[in-house]
Order: structure tokens, then sequence, then C-alpha cells
């Protein structure tokens, strides 16, 4: 078995299906497809076990444990990589779906072309808004655009280009889980995906694999189709936290990145996009009437990137907070 397509899922069975069914148009016969099925409930829960059933052996349903909330993307990924039997994984989201029927294909000829030593490899996909918009550009769109990169070809005919740290670094995108293609014993060799991370795992993924790499590919092609969350539901992932959760786990990523990543290129990243993450936390806090600890954020973003705007923003919340009494204290 040379893929595993895993497939973290709850409550959606019917994108579940359409999900499935654009990884089985794939070219490829190498594959297998692995549901872990995340707690569903009522009918959904027989919806997974005729998925189970419906699509022959090639697509196995694994049911986790239900909680209240599902365990979450990240544990139930990591979830299949243990079950998986491939050499390489692969990931889909289940409102998404893969639109290249020769994805695997191509990736199989970049394994050969690089004679087995591809860790990683990074597709691209489109993103289409709640209201049917694609929006652009994303992901790793205009990569290619480096002439470093470009100069890089491993395969013309594919086409595949080896790209460093240092290349993906200086893109402001990074390699979405449906693109991605890594190595499974390098995926357990870093740990897999953080389930601490509720928010952007993806991007602490992709960062922590990057930096394990030793040989990363870049296959300059749309292969997926990605749904951007609808703010409305709360069957979304990105939907379910708040933006302060969001801005909490950003900052977490990002020191993780900052302390612990081996290439400087990504923790310069971690050290730069910190600031960032700090300032989201301060207006998120400061909006709620928290202005106390809004100033303690401010000032720990004002130490990340000082620019004399958030220094005089800075400097207002602490009068604020001095002025007006915290959120806790009104309700005690």
């Amino acid at each position: 078995m040379q893929f595993s397509v895993v497939m973290p899922s709850r409550n959606r069975p019917a994108l579940l299906r359409k999900a499935i069914e654009s990884i089985l148009a794939q070219d490829h016969d190498s594959f297998e497809v692995l549901v872990i099925n995340d707690g569903s409930d009522g009918e959904a829960e027989a919806e997974y076990r005729a998925i189970g059933s419906d699509y022959g052996e090639r697509v196995r349903v694994h049911d986790l444990e239900k909680t209240t909330r599902g365990h979450g993307q990240s544990y139930g990924i990591n979830i299949g990589v243990e079950l998986a039997r491939g050499k390489y994984v692969t990931f889909l989201d289940d409102d998404d779906f893969w639109t290249d029927p020769y994805h695997l294909s191509r990736c199989q000829a970049v394994i050969e072309r690089t004679d087995g030593a591809a860790d990683a490899i990074y597709c691209n996909q489109r993103a289409i808004d709640p209201n049917g918009r694609e929006v652009a550009p994303v992901w790793l769109d205009g990569l290619l655009d480096s002439p470093k990169v470009s100069a890089r070809c491993i395969d013309e005919s594919l086409p595949a280009y080896q790209v460093t740290v240092a290349d993906l670094m200086q893109h402001p995108g990074f390699g979405h889980l449906n693109t991605s293609i890594v190595r499974r014993d390098l995926y357990l060799e870093i740990g897999g995906m953080d389930d601490n991370i509720r928010y952007e795992c993806d991007r602490d993924f992709f960062l922590r694999t990057i930096d394990a790499a030793r040989t990363i590919v870049h296959i300059p092609l749309f292969v997926s189709q990605h749904h951007i969350p609808d703010p409305a539901r709360r069957d979304n992932m990105s939907t379910v936290v708040t933006d302060l959760q969001k801005a909490l786990f950003q900052l977490y990523l990002l020191d993780k990145a900052r302390l612990f990543a081996r290439h400087p290129e990504i923790r310069r990243h971690g050290r730069e996009n910190k600031a960032y993450a700090l300032k989201k936390i301060t207006e998120s806090l400061a909006d709620s009437g928290r202005h106390r600890e809004a100033a303690a954020y401010a000032r720990e973003a004002l130490g990340a990137g000082f620019t004399m705007k958030w220094l005089a923003y800075t400097a207002w919340l602490e009068v604020l907070g001095l002025v007006s009494p915290s959120t806790r204290e009104e309700r005690t």
C-alpha cells in the first residue's frame, strides 16, 4: 500500500460521501481511505455504518469513543495515521473534495523521480467562500514565481520542483492538509498533529513537517477544492472557537516554532508573527472591556514588534485599566 487518505469526520455523512467519491475517482490504485468517525450521533451514526459497507474494502471506517464535543480533528487524524497501512499519508476534510483524478499518480511519479527520497509533497487548492466565490491568492499559489524555485525543476512534465524551508517561509501561505502528502514514518517521528490545538493545527503541522523533512517537493497544480467555513454555522472547527481562542492557539503554535524549530527561517517566522497574534489577543480583550488584561498583552506585543502607534495604544489601554474596573472585579 502506497497511500493512506485519512478523513476525520463528525455528523456530516452526505458531505463525507462526496469527498470519498472524489478520492475513489483517482486513477492510481495503491491507496486506502480511512474515515475516523468522531462520535457521530442520531441518524448520522447509521449513515457512517452504511458508508463502511457501501464502498468495499478500500474504505475503512473507525469509530472513536463518543464525547460531547468530539475529540477534534488532530486527535482523529493521529488515530487514522496509526491505523494506516500506506507508506505515505495524505488527508482530506470531509466538507472538501479532490478535483484532480491524477493527483496520487503524479505524487507517485515524484516519489519515483526522487528515488524514494521525498518526505513531503505539497500541491495547491482553490478556496471557495460561503457565497460560492473563489478566494485568491491562497495556500502556496505563486511559489513558483521565485526564480530559485523554478530553477530546481525535478520533472517539467509533472511538473514538480524541489523546495527548501527558506523558499516556503518567504511565501505568505502554507501547505493545507488537503494538498499534503507526508511519509508516514516522518509523521510519526515528529509526533503527528498536536491535539492541544483546535485552530490552525494544520499550520503547526506544516511548520514541524518541513522543519524535519529532508526532501520537500512542490507540485504547482490545483488538486482540491476547499470550502471556507461559514461563520454562521457551528459545525466547523474554525467557527466553534472564539476569536480570542483562535489568537491564543496561534500564539501557542508560534511560540513552538520560535523555541523548538531547527531551521532559523522557521524560528524567525515564529518571532515575527508572534507580535500579530499578541495584538489580536489585545484587541479581543479590549473589545470585551478587559482593559487591564489587554494592557498586559499590549506590552508583550510591544516587545515583540515595536511601533510608535502601538506604543500609544498600549499607553491608552494602561490608562483605561487604571480608571475602570476589570470585568472580573465587576462580576464580584
